[in-house]
C-alpha cells in the first residue's frame, strides 16, 4: 500500500491490486463493524476540519448485510459507513441498494437511509463532514449527485477509508476504482 495508509486486522490473502488492474480488490469475509471481527479495513489519516471523501465501488451484493463503501472510523463500536449493500429485513431495507449507517456504541443509530438505485453493480459514493453533520451522496454517473441523508454525530474519527465486509453466507468481491479526500472551507 502507498505511504499514509494502514490496515486494521489485515488479511493479505483477501485483498490485492492485480486482479483488476487500476483497482483495489477486497474479498469480503464474515465479520462486521458491529461484532468487532472485521478484517481488512483500509484507512488513512483524517483530514483537518471539514472534509469530503469519495470512491467508485464495483460490487453486486446478493445476500444479507454484505457491505462495501466508505468508512469514517473511530473504533470498532463507533463509525459512519456509506456504501452499496444488501438487506432484506422487512423494515428499512431495499435489497441491493445504497445504505448510510451510523454506528454508535456497537449498535446502529438512527435510520440507514436505504436507497434504491438503477445500477445494481456499482456506485459512486461521496461522504462529507461539516462539523458534526455527516452527509451521504451517491451518483449513477459520477457527475450528478443525490443526497441520501444526514447523520448528526460528535464522532472522533481515527481514520477514514474503505470497508468491504459482512459476507456471512459466502465471500464476495468489491473493487474500488479510486479513493479521494479533500479539505473543505
Amino acid at each position: 500500500m502507498p505511504s499514509g495508509w494502514w490496515w486494521v486486522r489485515e488479511d493479505s490473502t483477501h485483498w490485492n491490486l492485480t486482479e483488476t488492474p487500476g483497482s483495489l480488490r477486497i474479498v469480503l469475509q464474515p465479520g462486521g463493524i458491529l461484532d468487532g471481527q472485521l478484517n481488512n479495513l483500509l484507512l488513512r489519516e483524517v483530514p483537518e476540519g471539514n472534509f469530503e471523501m469519495a470512491t467508485l465501488v464495483r460490487f453486486t451484493p446478493t445476500s444479507n448485510f454484505r457491505f462495501a463503501g466508505l468508512l469514517i472510523y473511530q473504533d470498532d463500536s463507533n463509525a459512519i459507513q456509506l456504501g452499496r449493500a444488501f438487506c432484506d429485513a422487512p423494515d428499512g431495507c431495499v435489497g441491493n441498494g445504497i445504505y448510510f449507517d451510523d454506528i454508535q456504541s456497537g449498535e446502529f443509530g438512527s435510520t440507514n437511509y436505504s436507497t434504491s438505485t438503477a445500477n445494481q453493480s456499482q456506485a459512486y459514493l461521496r461522504l462529507r463532514r461539516e462539523g458534526v453533520i455527516y452527509t451521504g451522496y451517491y451518483s449513477e454517473d459520477g457527475t450528478n449527485w443525490i443526497v441520501i441523508g444526514q447523520h448528526t454525530r460528535n464522532l472522533k474519527p481515527t481514520g477514514v477509508g474503505l470497508i468491504a465486509a459482512q459476507a456471512y453466507e459466502a465471500e464476495g468481491i468489491a473493487d474500488f476504482d479510486y479513493f479521494t479526500t479533500k479539505e473543505l472551507p
